[in-house]
């Protein structure tokens, strides 16, 4: 079932009108922290896909949480990537984006609903 529900989430980004301003929507690779980091260098813009911990209920209702994983990149600098330049896609409207794809959208598997968003500050993640 799980991953049917994360290709599901794969298969509405690839679908969107996100999906052809990115370079790659997948599961979020297995890779050490420089390999990660590296292949995110190279195939930004990006969307990846991975699950989370998730409660059950009494009545074993599952309730599954994967995270987006957004990577963006602009040789404009920090600037163009949060924002966007009017070619490389932003930061800011990739979530906006994605935060209307799975705003209460239900799949074959699932109904889903953004529940937070976080921002990685990283050093590593911005050399």
């Amino acid at each position: 079932m799980l991953t049917s529900l994360e290709n599901e989430l794969i298969a509405l980004v690839k679908t969107s009108a996100l999906g052809n301003k990115v370079r790659e929507v997948g599961s979020l690779p297995d890779l050490d922290g420089k390999s990660l980091v590296q292949k995110f260098k190279t195939d930004a813009p990006a969307v990846y896909v991975a699950p989370g911990s998730f409660a059950i209920r009494d009545t074993g209702l599952m309730l599954p949480r994967f995270g987006i994983a957004i990577v963006a990149k602009n040789a404009g600098g920090q600037l163009a990537v949060r924002q966007g330049d009017g070619i490389a896609i932003g930061l800011y409207d990739m979530i906006d984006t994605l935060l209307g794809i799975f705003n209460g959208v239900s799949t074959a598997s699932c109904a889903w609903r953004p529940s937070g968003v976080d921002m990685v500050h990283d050093e590593n993640l911005f050399t």
